[in-house]
Order: C-alpha cells, then structure tokens, then sequence
C-alpha cells in the first residue's frame, strides 16, 4: 500500500483521490464478478495463501482462511456486496476490507488493510475515513434493503 497517498487522500488532495481507486491501490471487482473473481482480487493484497476457496461437494463452495476458519458460501445466488461481506469476515480479524467510496460505477474499488490501519486511520482521521471508507457489512447492509428505503438512507 502507498501510504503517502493514502495520506494525501485523508487530506483530500483531489488528484490522489482520483488516482487512489486503481487496481494498484484497491482490489478492483466489477459488478459481474462471482464469489471466486472477487477474492481472487483481494489476494493479491493479503499475504499468499492467506485465503482461499474449496468446493467441497455440489452444494456450493466455502472460504478457507490460512488460520483454519472456515465460511461456507451461500448456496443460492446473492448479491455481489453480500459476497464482498463474506470474503471480509473470512479476512477478520488480521485485514479488513472497506469500499473506496469515490469510485462509483459498474464495481467496487476494495481497499484491503490490516486491522491495525484501520484502527489508526478511525482513530487519527475519523472524518475523512468516514468520507472515503465503507465497510463491507455497511455496504451489504444498504444493499439488503428495498429500493424504497435504499432511496431514503444513504449507505
């Protein structure tokens, strides 16, 4: 992570925060991606091995983390903000993901983090990471919500 532009992020500098939603920054998942694409993209930014995905039968797939827990994948389909919940408890409670809020579009700009950062930036900036963070249960949270109350609360 370029913690000299995440700095300049918390202060608001309009051209980091422009540029912090890359794919060199945030794990970069487009609104079509399934269960395995998205922590496929997470893993480039957790120590390797961390996590991974086992099907073990027909009945779906389940996450494995390194540390030995296990979350079993939801069989029917579900929301990609659901499954993006999923990964992150599988992650918890070593890293954490949030959605980067400025990138708005067909996908998720997912900045992964270790607690201890999060922890910091709440902390030290709580303005600002609430301004340009929101956590994975958050986000799923809004999503699980009809359209009438989705248009009357705000993520």
């Amino acid at each position: 992570m370029n913690r000299a532009l995440l700095n300049r992020v918390l202060k608001s500098d309009a051209e980091a925060v422009e540029q912090f939603g890359e794919s060199d920054h945030c794990a970069v998942v487009d609104w079509k991606d399934d269960l395995e694409a998205i922590v496929a993209a997470v893993s480039e930014f957790v120590p390797g091995g961390c996590l991974r995905i086992e099907s073990p039968g027909s009945n779906g797939q389940r996450l494995v983390h390194a540390d030995g827990k296990v979350i079993e994948s939801p069989s029917a389909p579900v929301r990609q903000e659901e499954l993006i919940a999923l990964v992150n408890r599988a992650l918890a409670p070593q890293f954490e993901l949030r959605r980067y809020r400025p990138v708005d579009g067909d996908g998720y700009a997912l900045l992964v983090a270790p607690a201890e950062l999060w922890s910091e930036l709440e902390r030290n900036h709580p303005e600002a990471t609430e301004r340009y963070f929101l956590g994975a249960e958050r986000l799923a949270a809004y999503w699980r919500k009809g359209f009438v109350g989705r248009l009357f609360s705000k993520p």
